[in-house]
């Protein structure tokens, strides 16, 4: 595919001559011969690269460049101009033109300009198609949702969204949906066409994490051979999303403090300035005020941090949700895998309802992924083979009833397994499988 090309100059020979040439290069052209013809063009047909003489008859070639940049500023310019021109030409680069040829045109120049700006174009209409594609899947109506929590959750991002400078704190267990969240604000906010840039502060030590998120110089540790750019540096115009920010240590903590009051930084082991022109959010599934009591977290970073604060409520807290969710990862996984399972079973979704899900939605999504690998039809149904399977050691444990009183363990055992029965619906067979009991010792312990 190449783009489409507006031509516009005042000699009709030339005009002509030259739309034939590019007409031959397998480029779409229009030919306009004045500023107004331009404009007019230019609206009915969008196209990418312009070709504009800088004299033409009745309008300054400065002055169209202005009024067509304003039209769509991602169009690319390419200045023509005679002898004597060659300041205005750089003016109009000035401008925000790509390039400028000088007159009597060389053919093969040109063709070699606009195949170096068809790249650009390309590389712009790839960043693009990026973009539109990021905000579709981002925006607030994609995010699945039925019951009032996340709803009301959804809403008040959305209206965070509009801010663009404001900090948010977002708070929730590991895998409510912290991340698609923070991309959603960004996507829907004034700053939506600027990078989104993510770290995870968990993962990286704290010399590490430093230099990740504020860069450093050559020569600022061992190992540090060249120079390089941080992540505030790299979000500049847009979003930093700091995930785990419960994890940072004080010395960083600090710094990053500085960071949010004055918007500026320094490179790890340089002294230069740069300023921060980036919107923070931050995110934790830890408690950040009682980290703040127990000293693991300063006091002046978490107001810092909490100007726009959210929750987002764990998946048992949100069950009516459950369906919604399990469907879309159903076809996500039909899609990935091949496969064509239809629906869950009456008892499969039950299961789902009362399960606990301490894992969130990101353990409902590996638990689709199972089912839909190992359904044997186009129906998921759940049996004691299937649980054994599809639930793995770890969760299995998620089924500890929240209001579990203290107990003698003896009582306490009986207590749990009765709850266990209770959530397989007075099912022996399975609740002795998740217990990885017999059915005897099943019955000893049910027994009065």
């Amino acid at each position: 595919m190449k783009p489409t090309v507006l031509i516009v100059d005042d000699e009709p020979l030339f005009l002509k001559s030259l739309g034939r040439v590019l007409k031959g290069e397998g480029y779409e052209v229009t030919l306009s011969h004045d500023g107004r013809s331009a404009i007019e063009q230019f609206e009915k047909t969008m196209p990418n690269i312009i070709l504009l003489d800088l004299a033409l008859p009745d309008m300054n070639g400065l002055r169209l460049l202005k009024e067509l940049k304003r039209l769509e500023e991602e169009a690319v310019f390419i200045m023509m101009t005679g002898q004597g021109g060659v300041k205005e030409a750089v003016e109009a680069i000035k401008l925000g033109a790509m390039d400028y040829l000088s007159k009597p045109l060389d053919m093969e120049e040109l063709k070699a300009v606009m195949e170096r700006l068809t790249e650009v174009w390309k590389l712009k209409f790839e960043a693009r198609e990026f973009y539109l594609h990021q905000k579709d899947r981002f925006s607030f109506g994609k995010i699945i949702r039925r019951g009032k929590k996340m709803e009301a959750v959804c809403r008040l991002a959305e209206r965070i969204a509009s801010s663009g400078s404001s900090t948010v704190l977002i708070q929730g267990e590991s895998g409510t949906g912290k991340g698609l969240i923070a991309s959603a604000i960004h996507y829907n906010s004034p700053r939506k066409d600027g990078p989104f840039v993510t770290v995870n502060c968990a993962v990286l030590m704290e010399g590490l994490l430093e230099s990740e998120l504020f860069g450093h110089e050559k020569g600022a540790f061992t190992g540090a051979v060249r120079r390089k750019t941080g992540k505030f540096a790299l979000a500049n115009k847009g979003t930093i999303f700091l995930d785990e920010i419960g994890e940072i240590t004080p010395a960083l903590q600090a710094k990053l403090l500085r960071v949010i009051e004055e918007r500026e930084f320094e490179r790890l082991g340089g002294d230069t300035v740069i300023k921060a022109d980036v919107r923070l959010i931050a995110a934790t599934n830890k408690d950040l005020v009682m980290a703040v009591k127990n000293g693991s977290f300063r006091e002046d970073l978490f107001y810092r941090l909490n100007v726009l604060p959210l929750h987002l409520p764990p998946l048992r807290e949100r069950r009516e949700d459950i369906p919604l969710l399990a469907m879309h990862f159903l076809n996500e996984f039909n899609n990935e895998f091949g496969r064509k399972v239809k629906a869950f079973s009456e008892e499969t979704l039950g299961f789902m309802k009362r399960h606990s899900w301490r894992g969130n939605v990101r353990e409902l999504r590996n638990f689709v992924e199972r089912a839909v690998l190992l359904a044997r039809g186009d129906i998921i149904q759940m049996d004691a083979e299937d649980l054994k399977h599809a639930v793995s050691l770890k969760e299995k444990g998620v089924f500890i009833p929240d209001d579990l009183p203290i107990l003698p363990l003896n009582e306490m055992i009986s207590v749990y397994v009765k709850s266990v029965l209770e959530k397989m619906d007075g099912n022996k067979s399975r609740a002795a499988e998740l217990l990885d009991i017999t059915r005897q010792r099943l019955r000893r312990v049910l027994e009065p």
